[in-house]
């Protein structure tokens, strides 16, 4: 049955394939309910981000294209539909002090040191979610149906839908919201 709830949608970027499997194996054991978009690459970051409208954004420090995940968190940050969104760096070797502070200088809220282990992904991403700005009424799920109240963006899945004339899209959320 379906039933309303706020399931959180995460979106990771890394070129890695074993650590994109990785944090979705988690992420979707630790959220029921939780959808998880991955990248490979750094090019679809931002559009894929402002599409999905994801809880929190995983980004890979180095993609070996030439661009760096702080690099793809500045262009995040400076979209105003992601402003607010949280965006946790990821690196193996950047891990100094310098390097932790410089992402999150570029408007990350997290930098996390791989490897890390599915406790400490769970325990931050718990953080990043608690501390999310977002109003909590501004988004809504039921099944793989998501809505989005500020846009009046509907998502089946991954996958943005036709726009909605506000009655009609009001009826849906409506309808969403006492589902059982």
């Amino acid at each position: 049955p379906l039933r309303a709830s706020l399931a959180p949608v995460f979106l990771v970027a890394d070129d890695d394939q074993h650590m994109r499997r990785f944090m979705t194996w988690a992420l979707e054991t630790n959220f029921p309910g939780a959808s998880v978009v991955t990248l490979s690459g750094p090019a679809r970051v931002v559009a894929t981000a402002v599409e999905i409208r994801p809880q929190i954004i995983f980004l890979d420090w180095v993609f070996g294209r030439g661009r760096t995940g702080p690099q793809v968190c500045e262009e995040i940050k400076k979209h105003p539909l992601m402003r607010r969104t949280p965006v946790a760096i990821m690196s193996g070797l950047r891990t100094d002090l310098d390097s932790r502070a410089k992402a999150v200088g570029t408007g990350a809220a997290l930098h996390l040191s791989k490897p890390f282990t599915v406790e400490e992904l769970t325990v931050f991403t718990r953080a990043l979610l608690r501390r999310s700005v977002e109003a909590p009424e501004s988004a809504l799920r039921a099944g793989s149906l998501r809505l989005q109240r500020d846009s009046r963006g509907v998502w089946w899945g991954a996958k943005r839908l036709a726009s909605f004339p506000p009655v009609l899209f009001n009826l849906l959320w409506l309808l969403a919201r006492h589902s059982p």
